[in-house]
């Protein structure tokens, strides 16, 4: 486990020492009875919207008026997030309470730097979402599918609303810097001797967008089915740093 930090620690210093473009901010809003607070936030492109609901309020949620993010199901408490890479102006609502004026907008400004590299065999390895979400990651692989094509496998671990660890897994085929996947939970199964694979079935979850931003940085959309909102899943988005470094080299030239 230390030796674990230690990589970790080491990775997030390296990265931060590379960083030469602006650092990506994220901007709370509040999700008061029948308002946000504040209304109308300004951003720059690359930057993330985080809206917060606390405990004991009533029962709100966020949607974008073209449906572009949404935060799920209406909820006393809740937080979400939702990062924005297009300039424009983005309006969205509370759907219970749209009619008496709980609306709000993101403007995002500039253009974020488009991905520089995309998915390839070197971003194979293993990858973690920063000291502010320690716990959550990704196992990667890209592999020759044949015609020159890849194929692009992703394991998330992750936790459930109600606690306990999750693992999503996502299969699918990269079209430049992105590539969209269907993802599926495991469940069942028995340690040791007992283990019987007819136990574990994999269960559509929902979809993800996986984009890289480089050879040490993924994004990953994640939003879940009704099935799975209905559980408390909520729509976000996993920002992930490279944590080992592959053999192959990145940008791949294979």
């Amino acid at each position: 486990m230390r030796d674990m930090r230690s990589i970790r620690a080491a990775t997030a210093l390296a990265l931060l020492l590379c960083v030469t473009a602006r650092a990506q901010t994220t901007h709370v809003v509040q999700v008061l009875d029948n308002r946000f607070d504040p209304q109308h936030v300004t951003i720059e492109a690359g930057d993330t919207v985080r809206w917060e609901n606390p405990a004991g309020g009533a029962r709100h949620n966020v949607r974008a008026d073209d449906m572009s993010f949404q935060s799920g199901g209406t909820e006393t408490e809740f937080i979400f997030e939702h990062t924005f890479t297009e300039a424009g102006v983005n309006p969205y609502h509370c759907v219970p309470h749209r009619s008496i004026g709980m609306t709000g907008t993101v403007t995002v400004e500039g253009t974020a730097p488009p991905p520089s590299v995309p998915i390839n065999p070197g971003h194979n390895g293993n990858w973690w979402s920063g000291p502010s979400r320690d716990g959550e990651g990704a196992q990667v692989e890209v592999a020759q599918a044949g015609g020159g094509n890849f194929v692009f496998v992703i394991t998330i671990y992750s936790y459930a609303p109600q606690g306990g660890q999750i693992f999503l897994i996502g299969v699918g085929t990269p079209d430049g810097a992105s590539v969209a996947i269907d993802l599926f939970i495991t469940s069942g199964g028995e340690w040791g001797a007992g283990f019987d694979p007819a136990q574990t079935p994999q269960t559509q979850w929902g979809t993800g967008i996986v984009t890289s931003g480089g050879c040490d940085q993924l994004s990953i959309s994640l939003t879940p089915n009704s099935e799975f909102q209905a559980q408390g899943y909520t729509a976000f988005t996993l920002n992930l740093q490279r944590l080992t470094t592959s053999s192959i080299p990145c940008p791949y030239e294979g």
